[in-house]
This record gives structure tokens, C-alpha cells and sequence, in this order.
């Protein structure tokens, strides 16, 4: 059985009679730091072309297809290119996990389909929006 408590920095888990605390992100990442503003320049990107190339019926996503976006290009900006390196710095780094939210860490198999299945032409379209953007 799993009880949670809320408090401000921490979320206080109790898990078979065992505390764990998870951190919170929010409170871990300061206002300026550079995973915000990428964030916040994504968000304003149309997703209608990604999320068209998903079928509306089978097995839902993993993870929510802007959010490996997100993922993907902020790991690029950081000089990551490996899916195997995603899926770490994901593990085991706070700007990573605040990007993901509540979404499940995805595996290196997860980003490398995504890369290369179905999304191509929808991700190609979004990097494009994306250096629109940024040229502005």
C-alpha cells in the first residue's frame, strides 16, 4: 500500500512501511534556467502534423509525442545525440526529468522509433517551425 503526503520541496512517499523522497523539480530548477525558455519557445510550435501521424487506434504513446520532442531538442541543444544517452540523462538529470513532468522516462528504443518511424516528416516539420521561431 502507497500513502502520499505533500510537502514544499519534497513529495514524502510511504511504500511498505519505507519513506521515499522524491524531489520535486519545480523547486530544483531556477526561474532562468535554459530548459525553461526552450520549453516555453516549443510550446509555441504547431504539433498538428505529430500528432496526426499517430493512429487514433492500437496502443497509446509511452510518452506524449510534444514531450519527446521537447526531450529530443533539448537534449541536441546540450550535445546529446545518443538514445542511449537520452534515455540517461532522463534517469538521472533534474532539467531532463522537469521536461518530462509526470511522463514515464523513455527508452533508448522509444527515441530512436521515434527519430525514424512514422514522426519523420512531422519532426522535420516542427525543427523547421523551430528555427523559424528562433530567427525571429
Amino acid at each position: 500500500m502507497s500513502k502520499k503526503l505533500k510537502q514544499g520541496q519534497f513529495k514524502i512517499i510511504e511504500r511498505h512501511g519505507q519513506l521515499v523522497f522524491a524531489m520535486n523539480s519545480e523547486f530544483s530548477l531556477p526561474a532562468n534556467a535554459p530548459v525553461r525558455l526552450t520549453s516555453a519557445q516549443l510550446e509555441e510550435l504547431d504539433y498538428g502534423k505529430l500528432y496526426s501521424a499517430y493512429s487514433p487506434r492500437g496502443r497509446k504513446s509511452k510518452v506524449d509525442p510534444r514531450v519527446m520532442f521537447k526531450v529530443m531538442v533539448y537534449g541536441y541543444q546540450c550535445g546529446i545525440y545518443s538514445s542511449r544517452k537520452l534515455e540517461e540523462a532522463c534517469k538521472y538529470r533534474i532539467d531532463f526529468m522537469w521536461l518530462l513532468g509526470d511522463e514515464k522516462v523513455p527508452d533508448h528504443a522509444t527515441f530512436a522509433r521515434f527519430r525514424t518511424g512514422r514522426c519523420v516528416e512531422a519532426v522535420e516539420n516542427l525543427f523547421y517551425q523551430y528555427v523559424k521561431l528562433l530567427e525571429k
